[in-house]
C-alpha cells in the first residue's frame, strides 16, 4: 500500500467502493480538485453510464487517476523526463494530456477520445482505492446540468446523486480542494501549460 495512505482511516468502508466498481457501478467521490463520478477503468459499461449521465454537458472529459509515477509509466511508457521531474516537485495536482495512441489504456477509453488526461492523485482516499483495485480508476466531474465544478457535496447535481451506486462520506463537509494544473505533452517531450 502507498506510504501516504497506509494506516489512514476513512468514513467509508472501502469494500463498498470496490464492490461497486467491480460490478460496473459508479461511485461519487472527492478527488484533490473536485467531486467526481468514479468508475473501474476496465469497465466499458461503466464508462457508457458516465457518458449517458453527463449527456447534457457539452464536454464530459474523462480523467484517469493513478497513484504513483511507476503506475503512470506502466500505462504511459514514453513519459518525458520533464514531466516526471515536474511531478516530483510541483505542489499542486497536475493533469497531463497525452495523445491516446501513445498510451496503453484499454481500447474503449482510447477510442472514446483522441487524447487521454491522466493525473497522479494526491487524495488519500483515491490513492487507497487505486491500491485496492490494483489499477487506475476513471473519473469525471460530478456535474450534468450546471456549469459549476463541484468543490463541495452541496454543489453536486441531484441527478448524479440518484444515479450512482455508492456515495463517499469522506470530505462530504469539506471544501478545501486544490485547483489542478493541466499540461499537454507534445512532440519531443515539449510541455504546454493549458491551465496554470
Amino acid at each position: 500500500m502507498n506510504a501516504v495512505t497506509k494506516g489512514m482511516v476513512f468514513n467509508d468502508k472501502m469494500h463498498h467502493l470496490t464492490n461497486a466498481l467491480d460490478n460496473d457501478g459508479l461511485v461519487l467521490l472527492p478527488t484533490e480538485s473536485v467531486w467526481c463520478i468514479g468508475a473501474n477503468m476496465h469497465s466499458k459499461l461503466a464508462l457508457n453510464k458516465i457518458v449517458t449521465l453527463k449527456s447534457k454537458v457539452s464536454q464530459y472529459p474523462i480523467t484517469i487517476l493513478v497513484n504513483s509515477i511507476a503506475m503512470l509509466k506502466e500505462y504511459c511508457p514514453a513519459l518525458p523526463p520533464k514531466i516526471e521531474t515536474l511531478l516530483y516537485y510541483f505542489e499542486r495536482p497536475i493533469t497531463i494530456v497525452f495523445p491516446a495512441s501513445n498510451t496503453k489504456f484499454p481500447q474503449h477509453i482510447t477510442e472514446f477520445q483522441s487524447t487521454v488526461a491522466v493525473r497522479l492523485s494526491l487524495e488519500p482516499l483515491c490513492q487507497t482505492l487505486i491500491d485496492l483495485m490494483s489499477n487506475p480508476i476513471i473519473v469525471s466531474s460530478a456535474r450534468c446540468n450546471s456549469h459549476t465544478f463541484p468543490t463541495s457535496f452541496d454543489e453536486i447535481d441531484s441527478e448524479i446523486i440518484r444515479n450512482v451506486n455508492y456515495i463517499c462520506q469522506h470530505k462530504s463537509t469539506n471544501t478545501g480542494f486544490i485547483p489542478e494544473a493541466i499540461i499537454s505533452s507534445e512532440g519531443e517531450g515539449d510541455l504546454v501549460f493549458l491551465r496554470e
